[in-house]
């Protein structure tokens, strides 16, 4: 009777698996285990029934959630991707083809390393051993060996490899080792690659040639390899994440910088540099920038290297009195210098320090001469770091291999614990066996071990083979102590064999223990497992219940059934909790939980409830809005797509401060009037729901009550100019300008303009634009653009300064030179940025000589005050005229000292000065950030050596720096100063008096302080309604925000090739971002020319390519960089230039206008508007349009009209005659094209009152050539 009951409680549990199994779930992975070894971690599980493959999921010890690791056919899974000293955490998921098991229980463990190790370089090839083991003179060679490349090496080719230690130092001394001590780092070919050192896998880590003779350092943290790199023609640091992603600029100064090394603790940088005379250290705050000069000595400084608690540093250093290196160190502070070595006849290279801190090892070398041959051998050989006792060989004098490079990799402690030799068993039953042993010690026998594994098999153990384990989780006693332990979730009448090993906390294993046999008792099969106890039932989110229990204290109990309302849902592994997805809200469910051992039998524990309630939290709101209004903020989104919303939540932060300023029902607008007026906060808004369920918050704006800087801007543009237009439409994109605040003016297109007409056409309407539309509170700033006028010829006023006195209620009022004082301002020297008590507006102007200059300016401002810290370097140059102050009078004087005192302020800048009378010298400034200077009038002279840095800033003190602009043939200062890249420019429309020119310490003493642009200048310019301007961005403010780092590579688009002129091509692109750049072509592999970086950052780019062979197809790539470094290269395209009939041009322009290419020469001129073929070729224009050239006539004068290119310039000719005797006269200085059309007034044509129909009047013929230029 009692088999019968035992059977059918077998079939009974039986049939509720397949039950469950059939309609829920398979069951999960039992007796899983985890194994720690060498940054390695093992995972072993039993096969699950119907399994078709297991999930595995993994979490580190900081990460919040487990992430799926690897999906697996097998029962097994070796993790190699953790790094050493780090517990990870695993479970498994077993799959059939319909179902999933629930996660099986949850195992730890922790990678450890092998030890200290120490690499060094022989030829090709990385070899590794244990020195601090060794303790005799072994061969090195002899120890394993890694190869990094393919070369072939044998103990024969040796001494191919006896070369001099001049030519040893073109290889990189740098290997590195990941702390996970997986990946290899070292330099081949000047590039850096690494190399898995369980599977041989190499990657690239740089894209771009590095200086590696200079050496290499990865981070404590293994994220980052800090290099030497060519840049401006001088060794500087870089540095990328060590997968190759995100290379940086750390430091460009100028000065060749080499040898860098991370510090323990990862926050700087130690290297080598000249910036005086020799080479000394210095550190580098990787966060600050910052730079720390350590040694300042007459030897020359290499390869320095921390000691492991970054109190020392340790190099090598020419030795004066003979020539020779020996090892010194210092503190980390430059303090207690000492000569480690001082052997005279011996080079010591390549310091490293020992894990603990005590000994040092180097290379050492050895002349021997044989059969006449005079040959140089090298040895690892180390000292204490002290100093003292004598150098000891790792290496005998029969290695004759060539070391490149020394360093250690490892810990201190490398002693596992000894093995237990007294493990026994005392009682064992059916599931359970208990163990006792005496507890090893840590370093052999003394100390405490850190942790025990139980291996337990059913095969005899055999060592260095893998058997599932158990990791003890109690810690260990001291050594010698009693221990015992209760093996469990053994099988029932089964013979295993038990051995222990015991691990200390630097992971160091110790040997097996000895090994005994064991036989469990047979199983009671009859036994239920005691029930689970304290059921509780949760409701949570989306009907979810939450059902969780105390495990039975049965040891057999395999698993659960979980029931609901008395019907089966699932069938667990050996876990405590279990998530129920119920059908509808607010209803009662009862659940109840099974334990069953692996006989089968049942029990079952009482009872829960718990009524479903909606949890189920709403969508955030969408398409959140912020409006800036005069006093308040008004916000407006999206309504969340669910029915049940009952309303919005609107939140209000500053700084830690979070308010809840109310809840708008469901209106989806919301306006704050509780703010203080030009502070900004941080909004966002939640959705509620009937059952008060609160959604996650919207997306975060700012918003301030009074207006940016951008909606109190007013941008001035000319109707009738189409480049006036697209500057203004570009610049509204850039900062976000409001339409409302872009304002079409009814003037000439003119550069003077009269009083008459200035006051109609801009100064009237802008007036009643602001006043009529109540505007005066909240317009700070006016934007003009290309196409406004720039001076009033009355009295030769800026129109932009006039504009700054809008609200002056004299608006004719024009100064005189005698009462120039009456025009200073009320904001000259002000403390606080602008606000409407002034009485004024603040003004700047968007031009210069070119459409894309006048782009090139607003993007440079836009990246400089995003990314201001990729400008950290550059000049301020000063060009005074070395005046006393009772030399001339206050003017004078007074501009010296405006001049001088910018070198106060002018921020993260070496300053360099020209103290004579006389100009700098031609090409003496060097990437220059800033310029003042005076005098040479209307004589510009070429003394910068690169082009500005964007968020440079210039001026130049003379009478006339910007009475043209648009004419770069003319060699005034203000145009030459945008064409070299300037951000901002100021300077005069006509004389102004030196009292009138900003005082340059004033400006950037504002600038530092947080003001934008225009606050600066015109805080540092004492007059008004004047004759000065300042071309440039007004909203540029470098330094009001917190700057972000530029990682993402700029993206390139557009990329066109075009003839140029003759033997020309045209290279044009755009960028989403600023960028230097570089066009490589070439015919072949062999034949490959690039037209170097051009230094001048700009987002819409061309390069023309002189010297094109016709008929050849070329190949061409484009290489932008932006300041912070990051690279992009485009896609390969190609061109031809053909030009069959050598008429000087291209093929494809002839037949686009005449059909076949012999039917019209060069110098014809089919459209008879007195340009020739191959000029029209050159400028782009159309050859059979006589339109393209316009002439216009009056009672005073003749206008000629033309169109332009940017990539030409152009010169203007007039004769009385045409013909073959005719005298072409040049009428004015060379005109740079715009892309747009230029207009030249022959005023020689002045007829009086005669109209020029009149045929008395002389005839006079026109001609227009061009030339083409590239930047």
């Amino acid at each position: 009777m009692c088999l019968i009951m035992n059977l059918f409680k077998i079939l009974l549990c039986f049939y509720i698996f397949l039950q469950i199994a059939d309609t829920y779930a398979i069951q999960p992975p039992f007796k899983v285990s985890a194994s720690a070894g060498n940054a390695v971690i093992e995972l072993n599980w039993s096969s699950v029934p119907g399994a078709m493959e297991y999930e595995v999921y993994k979490k580190a010890g900081s990460d919040t959630s487990f992430t799926l690791e690897a999906t697996r056919a097998e029962t097994s899974y070796r993790d190699e991707n953790v790094l050493t000293d780090t517990t990870y955490e695993y479970y498994i998921i077993a799959e059939d083809n319909d179902s999933q098991s629930v996660p099986s229980q949850i195992l730890s463990a922790t990678p450890h390393s092998e030890g200290t190790f120490a690499y060094y370089r022989l030829s090709d090839y990385i070899y590794y051993f244990n020195p601090w083991l060794m303790n005799d003179n072994s061969v090195i060679n002899t120890i394993a060996r890694a190869s990094i490349t393919e070369a072939a090496y044998t103990e024969d080719a040796g001494e191919s490899f006896s070369v001099s230690m001049q030519s040893a130092t073109v290889a990189s001394p740098s290997i590195c080792l990941s702390k996970n001590r997986k990946w290899l780092y070292y330099a081949s070919q000047n590039t850096v690659y690494k190399k898995n050192m369980h599977n041989g896998e190499v990657f690239q880590v740089t894209s771009s040639l590095i200086e590696s003779e200079y050496g290499f350092s990865l981070s404590p943290d293994s994220n980052r390899l800090v290099y030497v790199k060519q840049a401006s023609g001088k060794s500087s640091l870089y540095m990328i994440d060590s997968d190759g992603g995100n290379e940086t600029e750390l430091l460009r100064n100028g000065k060749n910088n080499r040898y860098p090394v991370f510090s323990p603790d990862g926050t700087h940088v130690l290297f080598v540099s000249r910036q005086v005379v020799r080479d000394d250290l210095y550190t580098i705050n990787i966060t600050t920038k910052s730079v720390t000069q350590i040694t300042s000595s007459s030897q020359a400084e290499q390869y320095p290297c921390y000691s492991p608690d970054g109190t020392k540093i340790a190099f090598q250093a020419s030795n004066s009195q003979n020539g020779t290196y020996d090892i010194y160190t210092v503190s980390s502070s430059g303090t207690n210098l000492t000569a480690i070595t001082s052997t005279g006849d011996h080079n010591e290279y390549f310091p490293a320090w020992s894990p603990d801190g005590t000994q040092l090892a180097f290379i050492y070398d050895v002349t021997v001469v044989i059969e006449s041959v005079t040959r140089k051998y090298f040895h690892i050989v180390y000292k204490n770091a002290d100093g003292t006792g004598d150098i000891t060989y790792h290496t005998d004098s029969s290695h004759k291999l060539l070391l490149l490079g020394l360093c250690w990799q490892g810990k201190t402690d490398v002693m596992p614990p000894s093995a237990i030799l007294d493990l026994s068993s005392g009682t064992v039953t059916s599931e359970s066996a208990e163990l006792s042993f005496s507890a090893p010690g840590d370093d052999g026998t003394s100390g405490q071990a850190d942790q025990y594994t139980f291996i337990y098999s059913e095969e005899p153990i055999i060592p260095d083979t893998e058997y599932p384990s158990i990791i003890d989780g109690t810690v260990p006693l001291i050594s010698g102590s009693a221990e015992s332990r209760l093996l469990e979730h053994l099988k029932a009448n089964t013979q295993y064999y038990i051995a222990i090993q015991s691990s200390d906390d630097q992971g160091n294993v110790s040997d097996l223990s000895n090994i005994i046999t064991i036989l469990t008792q047979p199983s009671d099969d009859s036994a239920t497992p005691s029930p689970p106890t304290n059921i509780t039932v949760t409701p949570s989110d989306y009907l979810r219940m939450v059902i969780t229990w105390n495990h039975s204290p049965s040891s057999d109990t395999a698993g659960y059934i979980i029931s609901r309302n008395g019907n089966p849902l699932a069938n667990l592994a050996y876990t405590t909790e279990y998530i129920d997805e119920a059908n509808s809200k607010d209803t009662l469910y009862t659940y109840t939980v099974t334990a069953f051992d692996e006989n089968g039998n049942l029990s079952t524990s009482t009872a829960a409830s718990g009524t479903s309630k909606d949890a189920t939290i709403p969508p955030a709101p969408d398409w959140l809005r912020v409006y800036n209004e005069q006093d308040s903020v008004r916000l407006r989104w999206e309504p969340v797509a669910v029915p049940d919303i009952s309303g919005y939540k609107i939140y209000r932060q500053s700084g830690s401060t979070t308010t809840l300023l109310g809840n708008s029902g469901i209106s989806t607008q919301f306006t704050d009037s509780t703010g203080t007026v030009n502070q900004t906060y941080t909004y966002y808004i939640t959705a509620v729901d009937t059952a008060g369920n609160e959604s996650q918050p919207s997306k975060q704006l700012p918003g301030t009550a009074g207006w940016t800087d951008a909606e109190r801007t007013l941008v001035l543009m000319n109707m009738h100019n189409p480049v006036s237009l697209e500057i203004g439409e570009y610049y509204q994109n850039a900062r976000g300008i409001p339409e409302s605040n872009m304002i079409t003016l009814n003037t000439y297109d003119v550069y003077n303009i009269s009083a008459e007409s200035f006051i109609p056409q801009i100064y009237q309407p802008v007036y009643n634009y602001i006043t009529q539309n109540g505007l005066t509170e909240k317009i700070r700033f006016i934007a003009t653009t290309r196409g406004i006028p720039i001076k009033v010829t009355t009295a030769g006023l800026s129109t932009d300064a006039v504009l700054a006195d809008l609200f002056n209620s004299n608006q004719e009022y024009i100064p005189n030179v005698e009462d120039m004082s009456a025009s200073v301002h009320p904001y000259y020297l002000a403390q606080q940025r602008f606000t409407g008590d002034y009485n004024m507006i603040l003004t700047a102007r968007l031009d210069g000589p070119s459409i894309g200059m006048v782009k090139d300016l607003i993007d440079r401002s836009l990246y400089a005050e995003k990314y201001p810290q990729y400008f950290h370097y550059g000049s301020t140059c000063l060009d005074e005229r070395n005046i006393s102050p009772n030399a001339y009078d206050g003017g004078y004087a007074q501009a010296e000292r405006f001049i001088k005192t910018t070198a106060v302020f002018a921020k993260d800048t070496v300053i360099v000065k020209e103290k004579t009378s006389a100009l700098f010298a031609n090409n003496s400034c060097t990437d220059p950030k800033f310029y003042y200077g005076w005098y040479s009038y209307w004589n510009f002279k070429d003394i910068f050596a690169d082009a500005f840095l964007p968020g440079s800033i210039a001026g130049h003190l003379d009478s006339a720096s910007f009475q043209a602009l648009y004419n770069t043939g003319d060699n005034n200062w203000g145009i030459h100063l945008i064409t070299r890249g300037a951000t901002a420019v100021y300077g005069s429309v006509s004389e102004p008096y030196t009292l009138a020119f900003p005082a340059g310490g004033i400006l950037h003493d504002r600038l530092n302080k947080g003001f934008n642009l225009a606050e600066s200048y015109w805080c540092a310019s004492n007059t008004l309604r004047w004759r000065m301007i300042l071309l440039g961005d007004p909203l540029f403010n470098p330094y009001a925000n917190t700057p972000d780092n530029d990682t993402t590579a700029p993206i390139i688009s557009n990329v066109s090739a075009s003839p140029a002129g003759y033997n020309a091509m045209s290279i044009t692109w755009d960028t989403d971002e600023i960028t230097d750049h570089s066009v490589t072509y070439f015919t072949s592999q062999n034949d490959v020319q690039d037209s170097g970086y051009t230094k001048w950052y700009s987002r819409h780019s061309r390069i023309i390519l002189s010297g094109i062979e016709p008929g050849i197809e070329y190949s061409f790539y484009v290489t932008a960089r932006d300041p912070a470094g990051n690279e992009t290269i485009s896609d390969t395209g190609q061109f031809t230039y053909t030009d069959s009939d050598n008429d000087g041009i291209e093929d494809s322009w002839e037949t686009t206008y005449f059909s076949h290419i012999t039917e019209y020469a060069g110098f014809h001129d089919p459209d008879c508007d007195a340009v020739i073929n191959f000029d029209e070729f050159r400028q782009g224009t159309n050859p059979l349009s006589p339109e393209q050239v316009v002439f216009t006539h009056d009672s005073t004068a003749t206008k000629v009209s033309f169109s332009t290119s940017d990539a030409y310039k152009y010169r203007i000719y007039y004769s009385n005659t045409l013909g073959s005797a005719s005298t072409w006269t040049q009428a004015g200085p060379d005109r740079a094209g715009t892309g747009a059309t230029i207009t030249w007034t022959d005023d020689g044509r002045n007829t009086g009152s005669k109209p020029q129909s009149d045929p008395s009047l002389e005839m006079r013929f026109y001609k227009i050539t061009s030339e083409l230029i590239s930047r």
